[in-house]
């Protein structure tokens, strides 16, 4: 009973240590204008953004936001409701 009870743990440790999670994660903001249309700005982690609106999607450089953070970036996208 305790072989079984060790081999139970050891499977689980083993199954939980192998996860994909250890990679790096985009922050993205999202929003949703007056007119329905979704924009999405993500950090790549790299200087660089990708930027959702509609269909599209356009790889931009952290000099193209100013001193705007994404969630005021993409606001100001959805304010203007005007694609890049």
């Amino acid at each position: 009973m305790k072989k079984l009870v060790l081999m139970a743990v050891v499977a689980a440790a083993l199954m939980t240590a192998c996860s994909k999670d250890d990679g790096p994660t985009k922050k993205c903001e999202s929003c949703t204008s007056s007119l329905g249309n979704t924009f999405e700005l993500c950090d790549k982690g790299n200087g660089t953004y990708e930027y959702k609106e509609g269909g599209n999607i356009i790889t931009i450089d952290e000099e193209a936001l100013g001193n705007l953070t994404l969630k005021q970036a993409v606001q100001g996208f959805c304010d203007s409701d005007l694609p890049l």
